[in-house]
């Protein structure tokens, strides 16, 4: 029988007081807590923020100076030929950057009017664009796109180049509609919003929140403590009585044994349709570093393999157990990609802090910004806790495991 998983994300920050809102002013109560975490987990507020009111309505510039940030935060690969201009009223780096990425193209006259007002419309044409590039391809069949539509009660308001961005975002739950059901895509957008947005974004590259229009408040969890070998996955002090230091599960790379403990008797899924049948959601512990540089115990959820549920839950018990109190800001799991031979598609890879431990091949960079270990709390030592707790229990760190290119965010079960 298929397996249909649903999974929502629950980003749990523990602050004692707030720095964040009296950083910012203009903030309506109801956006204190998702302001504090854009700042404070994802950190994509500008720091040109501090002196503007977050209530005033956002202009084009500021809005792509944000989307970019956001960008930042997942698997960057910034194109070629950003730093040439390509609008006539514009030589921002983040306009430019917008405009490669193909996340925006301006106006016909050849200018981009950063000092114009955003829409709603236009800021959920932008999050679809940058949804793509992370997630491939969105396809809705007609039931579904008039489902989604169903929810609004002032679709009509929606412009045809706008529609098929307006169902994406308020599938990933970006936008769910006022308390008369309307989307608004007409009105302009607050700087608080605008932000708000681009990090309901971001959380939605990690898990998604809403399937097909309809909300999702009580998930199951798609783990079972009892079918882990008892493990909680909260616990700092949980430990695998049966750890085998000589089996071939706990040893680097790919073997049969880890294949067979993967897929019993079967191979490689194929699609993301086959490979969702196999990922669960586990929630780890986790430091995180303010911006006082103080850390501070949360939790992270991360979708991964079912088979390596156990061992993953345990990797992360050590690291957040360890001297270093390794802060991790950003991690990211199952996610199906293009690659047939990615891991990520798979289930059996994660990634860690991707600005701060970037991915090289030959002297060039693919993903990320730079490595500095010994600078960066965020970047992670060759011989530090967190790559000592995955060696243990059979993931490789691409930052030693291949000679062809260097990861420094990346850990695989199989050694890929």
């Amino acid at each position: 029988m298929k397996k249909i998983i649903t999974i929502l994300m629950a980003i749990v920050i523990v602050i004692g007081t707030s720095n964040t809102v009296e950083a910012y002013t203009g903030i309506q109560p109801w956006f204190i807590e998702e302001i504090e975490e854009a700042d404070g987990s994802w950190r994509i507020i500008p720091s040109s923020f501090d002196q503007k009111n977050l209530s005033e309505n956002m202009t084009r510039a500021e809005f792509c100076e944000v989307l970019i940030r956001g960008y930042l935060k997942l698997y960057p690969e910034i194109p070629r030929g950003v730093e040439e201009n390509v609008f006539s009223d514009s030589n921002e780096y983040y306009i430019n950057t917008a405009y490669y990425l193909g996340i925006t193209s301006g106006y016909t006259d050849g200018t981009f009017r950063p000092n114009s007002t955003i829409t709603r419309q236009e800021i959920f044409q932008m999050l679809y664009k940058m949804l793509e590039l992370y997630k491939g391809e969105y396809n809705f069949d007609s039931e579904q796109k008039s489902r989604i539509f169903g929810t609004f009660s002032d679709a009509e308001m929606i412009s045809d180049w706008a529609k098929e961005a307006t169902i994406v975002v308020r599938y990933e739950g970006i936008v769910k509609g006022d308390n008369e059901k309307r989307i608004n895509p007409l009105n302009k957008t607050t700087r608080a919003e605008g932000i708000i947005m681009v990090k309901r974004m971001l959380d939605s590259t990690v898990v998604k929140k809403v399937i097909i229009g309809e909300e999702v408040n009580t998930p199951t969890p798609e783990i079972d403590n009892d079918e882990v070998n008892g493990l909680s996955t909260n616990k700092l002090n949980d430990v695998d009585p049966n750890y085998d230091i000589y089996s071939p599960l706990n040893q680097l790379g790919y073997n049969s044994a880890k294949h067979e403990y993967v897929y019993d008797s079967g191979d490689r899924y194929v699609s993301s349709d086959q490979a969702k049948q196999h990922m669960v959601t586990i929630t780890i512990d986790v430091w995180h570093l303010d911006s006082n540089d103080n850390k501070y115990s949360a939790t992270k959820t991360l979708t991964v393999n079912e088979s390596i549920a156990d061992r993953v839950i345990l990797v992360f018990n050590e690291i957040y157990a360890g001297s270093e109190q390794f802060p991790i800001h950003n991690i990211h799991a199952y996610a199906w990609r293009s690659s047939s031979t990615s891991e990520h598609n798979q289930g059996l890879a994660i990634d860690i802090n991707p600005n701060q431990n970037y991915m090289i091949r030959n002297g060039g960079i693919i993903a990320g910004l730079y490595w500095k270990p010994n600078e960066d709390p965020f970047s992670i030592p060759e011989n530090g806790d967190v790559v000592n707790a995955f060696k243990k229990y059979g993931f490789s760190w691409g930052g030693n495991a291949w000679r062809s290119a260097n990861d420094y965010m990346h850990f695989s079960y199989f050694g890929r």
